[in-house]
């Protein structure tokens, strides 16, 4: 069985060997939304306002901008290698618990096998809990990640920002999408977003085990996808996705584990991510 550490390790030795190991930029912290440069990448952070109706809730941005051809990684980067973003709060003051969320992703084409991530931009909404909703949050993000094109390069940038206790400017449009871009939970969900129909139980044929998903949508949406989390330390694949389509408004993927990887994750909660061209859904469903 793969696990994420052990996927990670390898990459930075491949990268050590390739002498490919470059951290862009000096050891700088990026203030008031600044962009920071690094290789092949610029970050910055930004405040913006309360999320929802909650005032006690607030938001920050985090913003990756790439060069061409160059891409990131989401949660789970996938079955070629690569870094998933990790965001540090240690240093924070008045933070009782943040969030990170992410916008639905897509599916990239390796060699090696399909990663999941983003091209070019991607912007990370923040979820923000203060101990004290009177007060500002002191907020210290170290983020971690890595960025590929023909190598993998890990990266970092480093944040400091206040978010005042009563914030309400409004949010430019690309925050704005941002924001919408993230998968919603089945008590959230809009009347034309994606969502997980249906999980077989598994099936062992020879030395592996199969699993069939099936996910729902509101029209022929071609650029459904389907993308599988596992808990912490463990891996599971990309779903391949079925070569014909039956029914337009359903698409079938598989997924094919071995027998360590199999007893691994049975009887665990796995979250489903569905997108389609007209939303994302997250839902999570126990391997049988």
């Amino acid at each position: 069985m793969q696990t994420v550490a052990k996927r990670y390790f390898r990459v930075l030795a491949l990268l050590s060997l390739s002498g490919a190991l470059l951290f862009g930029g000096d050891d700088v912290t990026a203030k008031d939304g600044a962009w920071q440069q690094a290789y092949k990448v610029r970050a910055r952070l930004i405040t913006g306002g309360t999320a929802d109706a909650d005032v006690a809730t607030r938001l920050a941005f985090v913003q990756l901008e790439l060069e061409p051809g160059w891409k990131t990684y989401w949660s789970h980067p996938g079955e070629a290698g690569g870094i998933p973003p990790e965001f540090l709060w240690q240093g924070s003051s008045n933070l009782k618990t943040a969030k990170v969320l992410y916008p639905a992703p897509d599916r990239m084409a390796e060699d090696l096998g399909d990663t999941i991530g983003y091209k070019r931009s991607v912007i990370f909404p923040l979820r923000l809990t203060p101990e004290d909703v009177d007060s500002p949050i002191n907020l210290h993000v170290d983020l971690r990640f890595g960025i590929c094109k023909d190598i993998c390069v890990p990266s970092e940038a480093k944040f400091d920002i206040t978010v005042p206790a009563r914030d309400s400017q409004s949010l430019p449009s690309e925050f704005l999408a941002a924001l919408d871009a993230v998968p919603r939970e089945s008590a959230s969900l809009r009347p034309n977003d994606p969502m997980l129909q249906s999980v077989n139980a598994a099936q062992k044929e020879g030395d592996v085990w199969r699993i069939g998903l099936t996910t729902k949508h509101q029209s022929e949406a071609t650029d459904a996808d389907l993308f599988l989390e596992a808990p912490a330390g463990l891996f599971v694949p990309v779903p391949k996705r079925a070569t014909q389509v039956q029914d337009i408004g359903r698409r079938a993927y598989e997924i094919t584990l071995s027998d360590s990887e199999y007893q691994a994750l049975k009887g665990k909660a796995l979250k489903a991510t569905v997108v389609d061209g007209f939303g994302a859904s997250q839902s999570e469903f126990v391997l049988r």
